[in-house]
């Protein structure tokens, strides 16, 4: 899973969360970076316009990633539309960003093997 922006605190939650799930992130600055990721989150929650650049430049030539892009839940219904047009394939609030990754990355496993749903 790749992260495009985000500040500390929004990237170090998004690593949380992906660890928790047995995945790993790293940081998206340039198209190279993009190999083999099918995930891409965007972290819209500052420098909204620089972001949607980036967003365009690197989803263009990209058909088989999927792109989320995350922000302030007072900002995103005036934000969905731009994201979406930049090649986002969905939008959400910061608050929904950890449920809607525990439903996209799927069950993990304890430290002793068994599988708990994303729910647990």
């Amino acid at each position: 899973m790749g992260l495009v922006g985000g500040d500390l605190m929004a990237a170090s939650r998004v690593r949380a969360i992906a660890a928790e799930l047995g995945h790993s992130t790293r940081e998206v600055r340039t198209e190279a970076d993009l190999a083999g990721l099918d995930l891409l989150l965007v972290d819209l929650n500052r420098d909204l316009d620089r972001q949607l650049v980036r967003l365009t430049e690197l989803m263009a030539p990209q058909s088989h990633l999927q792109a989320i892009g995350f922000g302030p839940h007072l900002l995103i219904g005036g934000i969905r539309e731009r994201a979406r047009s930049a090649g986002a394939t969905r939008v959400v609030a910061n608050s929904a960003l950890p449920a809607v990754l525990r439903r996209r990355l799927g069950p993990t496993k304890d430290a002793v093997g068994d599988v708990k749903s994303p729910a647990s």
